[in-house]
């Protein structure tokens, strides 16, 4: 993921939550489902009610035609524990759609993937 020109190497779920809605109206605009922005903003979720169990970055390789070299694309492998609250639930949805569309930068190369695991 990137943010500001950067790019993350430590796990935020807020700020993989805003790549989350990032991309849901990415894909909603690009094929028009959508007529507007929606008009109420999904709640952030605590930072309390999230637990990193595990994050280290994974540098993948991949040959470039254009500059015709390997090159490395990095990205975060994280497990994640959320407790379930109110915000969650409100995010579900969108969480579902992006886990079969993948989420972040490079998602053209496969990258952005993530499996949501339920107890």
């Amino acid at each position: 993921m990137m943010r500001k020109g950067k790019v993350l190497r430590t796990f935020s779920i807020n700020e993989f939550l805003w790549q989350v809605n990032h991309r849901v109206w990415q894909l909603y605009r690009l094929y028009d489902l959508l007529s507007s922005e929606p008009s109420e903003p999904l709640p952030l979720i605590a930072e309390h009610s999230v637990s990193v169990i595990q994050c280290t970055w994974e540098d993948v390789t991949r040959y470039s035609m254009r500059q015709q070299k390997m090159m490395k694309i990095g990205g975060m492998k994280a497990i994640v524990a959320l407790e379930r609250t109110d915000a969650l639930d409100r995010w579900l949805p969108l969480l579902l759609f992006t886990e079969r569309f993948h989420v972040g930068k490079a998602v053209t190369f496969g990258l952005g993937q993530y499996v949501l695991w339920f107890q």
